[in-house]
């Protein structure tokens, strides 16, 4: 296997964030798939638009906002990983009513939240930040007073380095709006990004391992809206906005992505004259855009599209869509810049809507949505060379589900949460998804050393027979010999898996140091193998499906002796092979 080299330290920390707060990385070997729905928010009032993001380890914040008799106050929930959910805590102040919450959380678990909320006159936006296993700050506003604003986005870059925007009203139009909160500061005063003139809305934002921001929105040109974009390098200031669409008709919902090397794909819906279809345009950071091209097919009425790029790099990204002909949703996988074919993700004998995309380091892929005939939010998985998963159910069946979301961590778990009836008021819920692509998402790392190190396969022991010494006696005569003992019965042994190897990666980082151990083997020679039981130190760690990449990644935080690795094949009728058995 290939690495990197050199890698960029922005990419190590992002990836491997680990502190004392946290425990070993690695999943619950008791779980794999999505968890049991838990609520979020508390019954008794309506919970809605909730929000969710993760670190790279794990640890996750969930927002929304609930009605507490008067008002809507916006709430938190946080969840360490391998732990529970917290009790939801009020960010926002009672008294006046707040929305449109959103949530970013940086490498080392520190959150920044933020939201619309009513100051008595007007809608202005105010922040809240959380730093990891800490409570949440005070709120304070961004926007200014005496106009309303609302829409608001933020994210936050691995050293911690927030910036947020949003569509505030000028007394003559809607202008994007900007502030940024270095890490451990204040966060600034807003500053105009749109140009003045005409009315800007719908802003969106993504940043990259280097700190570099893309923003995107739509604004109105005279006579339609098209869609624009601007720049905010690192330490830098924001660009002027170039536009991305084209003029003459319509165009809505943008999106942008970007990844650790600068390539970044937005997306939007525009009106062709008979129907709406999803655009993109390429750029590297700081450089001009491609000229805008049609990604859904001719037939297809597209809308709400999202992109995410793997933050490792290599211009590869995944775009979803939701079809309002046939009602499924739609997806296009871009690898090393190339587009691939046009996969459905949802089923198309049900009615779909919503999408909603994560996408991790390495380029697989979450989707969920609201599958309005179940009444349940669905979701599918995308392993970065394989294809989408059969949708699951992760709302529970009975009441109706809404409004989901979806976010990723680095080793490919992913956390979903939506609002669900509880047949009286609305609740937030999430589930916990791991192991969903049958392969872990590994880390890309600079190779210090390897060992290759080779099986030790466990001997199949031949049955034993009973032999039987006839000895010679002349006084008295021997009685007629016995029956043969009946044959020993055997019990069918598949064929182990073969060439099971295992490499050992060392890596200092801070003040950290990570041994993976990446692990292959090649197929059993039975053709009825369903799977492949991987365990370590006699603990189960994954059963790797036959049909999947056979291999397994391995981190491992703290060394204390020998790893000892087992290995065997397995049928679906319980049928099992022996062992092979690799010490790293």
């Amino acid at each position: 296997m290939k690495f990197l080299v050199p890698l960029h330290p922005l990419i190590l920390s992002l990836t491997l964030a680990f502190t004392q707060l946290h425990a070993e990385w690695t999943v619950p070997v008791d779980l794999a798939g999505w968890a049991t729905p838990v609520d979020l928010s508390a019954p008794g009032q309506n919970a809605s638009i909730p929000k969710v993001a993760t670190d790279p380890i794990g640890n996750a914040v969930a927002v929304w906002g609930r009605f507490n008799g008067s008002n809507l106050i916006i709430q938190a929930a946080s969840l360490p990983f391998g732990a529970n959910w917290s009790e939801p805590t009020n960010l926002s102040l009672i008294g006046r009513s707040a929305t449109a919450p959103q949530v970013a959380i940086d490498p080392n678990g520190n959150a920044v939240a933020i939201w619309t909320r009513n100051d008595g006159t007007n809608s202005i936006i105010q922040a809240s930040t959380q730093t990891f296993g800490g409570g949440w700050s005070t709120p304070v506003s961004l926007s200014n007073p005496g106009q309303n604003a609302t829409n608001p986005q933020v994210v936050i870059d691995q050293s911690g380095n927030a910036v947020a925007i949003w569509e505030r009203f000028n007394g003559f139009y809607s202008m994007i709006q900007s502030a940024t909160l270095p890490h451990n500061g204040s966060w600034s005063a807003p500053t105009d990004i749109s140009l003045i003139g005409q009315d800007a809305f719908l802003p969106y934002l993504s940043v990259n391992l280097s700190g570099n921001v893309l923003a995107v929105w739509k604004r109105f040109d005279g006579s339609q809206y098209i869609i624009e974009s601007a720049a905010l390098p690192y330490g830098g200031n924001w660009s002027g906005p170039v536009a991305l669409s084209l003029p003459g008709q319509n165009a809505d919902k943008p999106q942008v992505s970007l990844d650790s090397k600068g390539e970044a794909i937005a997306v939007w819906i525009r009106f062709n004259g008979t129907t709406n279809t999803i655009q993109a345009s390429r750029s590297f950071f700081g450089g001009s855009w491609t000229p805008p091209s049609n990604l859904s097919p001719a037939d297809v009425n597209a809308t709400n599209p999202r992109v995410g790029m793997a933050l490792g790099g290599d211009a590869n990204a995944v775009i979803l869509w939701e079809d309002t002909v046939s009602h499924t949703i739609q997806s296009l996988k871009m690898i090393n810049g190339v587009w691939q074919n046009l996969q459905n993700v949802s089923s198309k004998s049900e009615f779909v809507i919503g999408p909603q995309l994560a996408v991790d380091f390495q380029g697989n892929a979450i989707a969920v949505w609201q599958n309005s005939t179940k009444k349940v939010i669905q979701a599918a998985s995308l392993p970065f060379n394989g294809t989408w998963s059969a949708p699951d159910d992760l709302s529970e069946a009975g009441q109706f589900a809404t409004a989901p979301q979806v976010t990723v961590d680095a080793k490919g778990n992913g956390i979903a949460v939506w609002i669900r009836s509880n047949g009286t008021h609305n609740i937030a819920q999430a589930s916990s998804g791991f192991d969903l692509f049958q392969i872990n998402s590994t880390p890309v790392m600079e190779e210090e050393k390897n060992e290759n190190v080779d099986p030790i396969q466990e001997p199949v022991l031949e049955p034993e027979t009973e032999v039987i010494v006839e000895i010679p006696v002349v006084q008295p005569p021997l009685p007629p010999p016995p029956p043969p003992p009946p044959p020993v019965q055997t019990v069918e042994q598949l064929p182990p898996p073969t060439q099971f190897k295992g490499k050992v990666i060392r890596q200092s980082f801070l003040v950290q140091k990570v041994r993976v151990h990446q692990l292959t083997w090649k197929a059993s020679s039975d053709k009825r193998v369903a799977g492949y039981l991987l365990t370590r130190n006699g603990q189960v760690l994954s059963k790797i499906s036959a049909n999947g990449p056979l291999k397994y990644s391995d981190i491992r935080k703290k060394k204390k002796g020998a790893d000892v690795y087992k290995l065997s094949a397995y049928t679906k009728d319980g049928l099992a092979s022996s062992t092979v058995t690799l010490v790293l």
